[in-house]
């Protein structure tokens, strides 16, 4: 089953998925996304400098941010997360600045077009 994106929401079920936050429009000081993992996985990957806030809970499954330690921008909203997994898991990675993502780029499963 393929991963579906609804608004605020990401919901992998028996797959995976990705959200990059690089090229998101925050609504205000503070934006949610709530993500489901059932028997799959999902990645956020957030850029260097913009706050999350990882919350939820996990049966038989794990969620964690792996980003390294630093100064939030002065200015970014604060992102928070909210990860509901069973059998899956949810993880917070920083995405790569070197790498320009268009919206154009993404395939709908998730994945970066071209790789």
């Amino acid at each position: 089953m393929a991963p579906a994106r609804l608004g605020r929401w990401v919901v992998a079920v028996l797959s995976g998925a990705k959200q990059h936050l690089a090229a998101a429009e925050p609504e205000g000081p503070a934006s949610t996304i709530t993500v489901i993992a059932i028997l799959g996985g999902a990645d956020i990957l957030a850029p260097a400098g913009v706050p999350v806030e990882l919350s939820g809970l996990s049966l038989l499954g794990g969620k964690g941010d792996k980003r390294r330690d630093g100064t939030p921008l002065p200015g970014s909203p604060v992102v928070q997360v909210r990860a509901f997994t069973f059998l899956g898991g949810v993880t917070i990675k920083e995405s790569d600045p070197r790498r320009n993502l268009r919206r154009d780029e993404v395939s709908t499963d998730g994945d970066r077009g071209g790789e």
